[in-house]
């Protein structure tokens, strides 16, 4: 049975089960950054902003597509610099409860990588490591 992501309202589903998303259940646990005193306006506008940059990347990826954004330079030198090379983006992960898209799957000398790309203006590191662990967790029992 293969998963389908419901853009219109970020739903992951596989057959008719809906999945719990790695962010909720980050949210549920208290794991993740908390962005509720930041106005709506200014995070959708910064939601959106991401979002731009992430298609941006995934094109880059997948079609060698050249964009526009200063933070697809710097994505570029950094893959560079430590010598990855990436191989997929977007890639939905999952088993029967939870599911996740990870933005990047790469290799590097040292072995695979997996990265999610943050444009947020503060790292939340403690979030990004959790969430980075469920992916790989899923990774790993999908492989």
């Amino acid at each position: 049975m293969s998963i389908k992501f419901r853009e219109s309202d970020h739903t992951y589903w596989l057959g008719d089960k809906q999945l719990i998303s790695v962010t909720q259940l980050m949210k549920k646990h208290g794991l993740s950054a908390d962005y509720s005193a930041v106005k709506a306006d200014v995070l959708n506008a910064k939601a959106e902003r991401g979002s731009l940059i992430h298609k941006e990347i995934e094109d880059y990826v997948n079609c060698a597509a050249e964009g526009f954004t200063d933070e697809l330079d710097a994505f570029k030198a950094l893959m560079k610099e430590h010598k990855i090379t990436p191989t997929e983006s977007e890639t939905i992960v999952h088993d029967d409860l939870v599911a996740g898209t990870i933005d990047v799957i790469g290799r590097c000398p040292s072995g695979r990588i997996i990265a999610d790309v943050k444009t947020t203006a503060t790292l939340h590191k403690d979030a990004l490591a959790w969430q980075l662990s469920i992916y790989e967790y899923l990774f790993q029992k999908m492989h």
